[in-house]
């Protein structure tokens, strides 16, 4: 009797775990959509195709399951949202639309909004022909960058098929963590069509099995980083891990199609794993960055880029245009780059120690298609990563500028910035201890505000506020900016540091100090054409900036040069001479006859982008100052101008550019100038 007790028991337990298993596959895999509870959003008082807001109504419908599994229905028609109040989806629903079925936004002036919020559930399906229109183009606000089609955070088990999200003040798709779970986990999206959101495609900040397939993700334009798909961590707990990427299309995004940053993950012990499959349908380039410090793999069809599977992988090559005369990208560090078309080579380059290269080629068709290759230093070949030469889409001429220098620089960290811990403060009325501090700002991901010497001007109070900023570092002594300025800030809570040597030579040596490259720029230290020049790539690659005299070099400066391997020497014998050149570790030249020859020195030398170019007077500092960390958020030079004319040293590389930026009103440079630019973008 007790053995046949005991068999009962086990069977019963079978029963049970199987019972689990069937609904765990049940949440996990599929619904069946036949056993489920369904329900239309419109007897709950939702109104297809008028004006009237349909968040409250819809939401009952939602909440009318209470937390059981079943379906929203939403039949055809336009639905009004307040994507500030969000549709906010429980576990276990099916979220259906019928064909013809739009969610769309109300304008509002929020700098963060979720139309979907999918928060800390899961087993979510949205399924059918969902179309959710954002409102973009009609957002009644300035700052912010937050405002999202659907919000996947802390979730599991949520696919998204079928949908089209257009126009959102942020994302498309965010896919990250909360405060309770710091990973999205088996995220699913498949058939999407994004187009023309604002700040990214599809955010993927934290996430263990997320795929993105058979999606076309385009015209992603208006805040940084605007690329196509961004996998970016915001810090080291959150997770990277079995991301795919698989059949999907990226075009006519403003940066790459997709972006892999991971320096956030310094620190890391989980290891990445990311793979992108089908790589030549991403028609505007991936870029993979600040994986030095990163463990695991990042595959591209078959090419491993962050472990040693491969000898050397093929190079990642930006997107090129029947306007190019360079083709730049990414390779094996020091590995010879060759441009091939017709098993002929057309351009030769090298890495530099970052990877980076930069190749010239003579001027190709559209639908020419050519084929780009590393060799190491061993003679080991990569694949050939394959390109075609596609059409200039969407020329344009922007212009940032404000009443003054002052202003300028407050519509600068408006056009970036919708909040920052940190700003940084300089005087506008002289340059030596503002020169040197774009990297920084940089780095610390902070906009450059200028005041005046004695007195915070109005403006810059108020953007400090809105910016929310909780620490302001201030560059240079208090000749530059007055111990006055200082205590008015702290006095308003905030924390401020100064950064500030007895002259421009030691003040730059304290900023450089805070950068942890081996490289250095140096150039000379009493004008401020030849650092403007260079000063958006210095920032983008992290190099400090030093200052030097003509003949010699300061002691405070060479005491800053200690421990470096490699400097960028900008500016002619005129202004930094042989003597002090020869003195300097593994020196290289990029210099002209002039400011202007200077700054094309530079941009034809260094791997820098050639989508879009900063404009900005070469008769003042201010604007080209405060703008060159918005440049570098580009990968984008700085081109010197007279206030009234275009140098002629440019007008062999003007019409490679497909936008351009001007920096400053028509007071510094001219609307004359801005019809030049527009002219050599249809040419």
């Amino acid at each position: 009797m007790r053995r046949k007790n005991k068999l009962i028991r086990c069977l019963l337990f079978l029963l049970f775990v199987g019972a689990l298993g069937m609904v765990a596959n049940f949440f996990t895999t599929t619904f069946v959509a036949s056993e489920l509870e369904e329900k239309s959003v419109l007897p709950f008082g939702a109104k297809t195709n008028d004006s009237k807001d349909d968040t409250e109504y819809i939401q009952r419908t939602i909440d009318s399951f209470k937390g059981n599994n079943g379906i929203v229905y939403f039949p055809k028609g336009v639905y009004e949202i307040d994507a500030i109040k969000s549709l906010v989806i429980p576990s276990n629903l099916i979220l259906k639309f019928q064909k013809g079925s739009v969610l769309n936004v109300i304008p509002n002036n929020s700098e963060r909004y979720e139309v979907i919020r999918i928060h800390d559930v899961q087993n979510i399906k949205i399924i059918g022909d969902l179309e959710i229109r954002g409102e973009k183009d009609t957002h009644t606000g300035t700052s912010g960058q937050w405002g999202f089609g659907i919000s996947i955070r802390g979730s599991k088990n949520i696919s998204v098929e079928n949908a089209s999200i257009y126009k959102n003040w942020g994302d498309g798709i965010y896919i990250g963590s909360t405060s309770n779970q710091r990973y999205s986990e088996n995220i699913t999206i498949d058939n999407v069509k994004l187009d023309g959101n604002r700040r990214q495609g599809i955010s993927i900040i934290s996430g263990k099995n997320i795929k993105v397939l058979n999606s076309l993700i385009t015209n992603t334009h208006g805040h940084p980083p605007q690329g196509g798909i961004d996998i970016e961590p915001n810090n080291n707990l959150e997770v990277v891990e079995n991301i795919l990427i698989q059949n999907t299309e990226t075009n006519n995004n403003t940066n790459k199609g997709i972006i892999v940053s991971l320096k956030q993950l310094k620190g890391s012990n989980t290891p990445v794993s990311i793979k992108i499959e089908n790589s030549d349908r991403i028609y505007d380039g991936i870029g993979i960055y600040g994986i030095d410090d990163t463990i695991g793999t990042i595959e591209i069809d078959g090419v491993y880029y962050l472990s040693p599977q491969e000898q050397i992988g093929r190079p990642l090559v930006d997107p090129v245009n029947h306007k190019s005369t360079t083709i730049t990208g990414t390779a094996k560090v020091n590995s010879t780059i060759q441009v091939i078309k017709s098993n002929k080579v057309i351009g030769t380059s090298k890495a530099n120690i970052e990877g980076a290269f930069k190749t010239n080629i003579p001027l190709q068709n559209i639908g020419d298609e050519l084929s780009v290759i590393a060799i190491d230093q061993n003679g080991s070949t990569s694949k050939p990563t394959k390109i075609k030469v596609h059409p200039v889409n969407n020329l344009k001429v922007y212009r940032i500028e404000g009443q003054d220098r002052y202003n300028t620089a407050i519509e600068i960290s408006q056009n970036a910035w919708t909040t920052s811990n940190t700003v940084i403060l300089t005087t506008g009325e002289d340059f030596p201890d503002a020169l040197t501090g774009g990297p920084l700002a940089y780095k610390e991901k902070a906009p450059i505000l200028l005041t005046r010497s004695k007195s915070l001007t109005k403006g810059t109070q108020e953007e400090i506020t809105r910016l929310k900023a909780k620490k302001v570092i201030i560059l240079g002594s208090e000749m530059a900016v007055s111990g006055e300025i200082e205590s008015l800030l702290k006095s308003k809570g905030l924390n401020v540091e100064r950064l500030g040597g007895a002259n421009r030579y030691e003040t730059a040596s304290i900023i450089a100090a805070r950068l942890s490259s081996q490289k250095v720029v140096i150039g000379y230290g009493r004008n401020f054409p030849d650092i403007l020049s260079v000063s958006s790539y210095a920032a983008k690659n992290g190099i400090p900036i030093l200052l030097t005299k003509e003949d010699k070099i300061p002691a405070e400066t060479k005491a800053a040069l200690k421990g470096k391997n490699q400097t960028l020497v900008i500016g002619s014998t005129g202004v930094v001479g042989d003597e002090v050149f020869r003195a300097l570790p593994k020196p290289v030249r990029y210099g002209g006859a002039n400011r202007y020859e200077t700054s094309k020195a530079i941009i034809s030398g260094l791997p820098v982008g050639n989508t879009n170019a900063f404009i900005a007077t070469g008769k003042n500092f201010p604007d080209a100052l405060t703008g060159s960390v918005l440049a570098a958020q580009y990968d984008a030079p700085i081109m010197l101008v007279e206030p009234n004319e275009i140098p002629n040293v440019y007008h062999d590389i003007l019409f490679s550019y497909s936008a351009f930026t001007i920096l400053g009103s028509t007071g510094v440079v001219s609307s004359k100038i801005e019809e030049q630019l527009q002219i050599k973008l249809t040419e």
